[in-house]
């Protein structure tokens, strides 16, 4: 009986954080593109393509069968890989909330739409993501696509990392609760 629970929880807490990782993708999306705000993926690959070798690179165009191909590989790969993690994040949430439940410490939330008790999980690992993302990614947080100064340009970034890691949090919140 107690593998079902355990097994029960892993799989309502993936699917919820598969969710929640769709609501941050599409919060990135909208940002993009009504704002042009740059999304974390983008800064990702900003950040990792001066360090790759001309070989290298030669090697996966040959590979993906041109230079489309392999952009599309990138991309729908980097968007693949977030969701992926948002399902991880959203069954580290669901054990970490039934860990609370077996210590007793908060009652379930009723009929809010987000449940309070995974507040001291989600504060502080979206703030310790952004601060992460934010340190790794800073030499191209300039990047924009509304011509900002470099000032402004990071501070929008961060920002953006701060609302998109904040909706996959809420996704998780929403979907453990539905």
């Amino acid at each position: 009986m107690k593998q079902i629970l355990w097994l029960k929880t892993l799989i309502w807490g993936f699917i919820a954080g598969l969710l929640a990782g769709l609501a941050m993708l599409l919060t990135m999306a909208l940002l993009r593109l009504f704002l042009g705000w740059p999304t974390p993926t983008e800064l990702i690959f900003d950040r990792v393509f001066p360090l790759l070798t001309v070989e290298f690179f030669i090697g996966s165009l040959v590979r993906a069968g041109g230079y489309t191909p392999l952009k599309l590989q990138g991309v729908f790969g980097a968007l693949t890989a977030q969701v992926i993690v948002a399902g991880l994040g959203g069954v580290l949430y669901a054990f970490y909330l039934k860990h609370r439940d077996r210590r007793g410490d908060l009652p379930p939330c009723g009929n809010s739409l987000l449940d309070a008790r995974g507040l001291h999980l989600i504060i502080p690992g979206v703030l310790a993501a952004t601060i992460l993302f934010v340190a790794l990614l800073w030499p191209t947080l300039l990047t924009n696509y509304r011509g900002f100064p470099p000032g402004p340009a990071h501070a929008i970034a961060s920002l953006e990392m701060l609302i998109s890691f904040r909706s996959a949090a809420s996704g998780s919140c929403f979907f453990m609760v539905c």
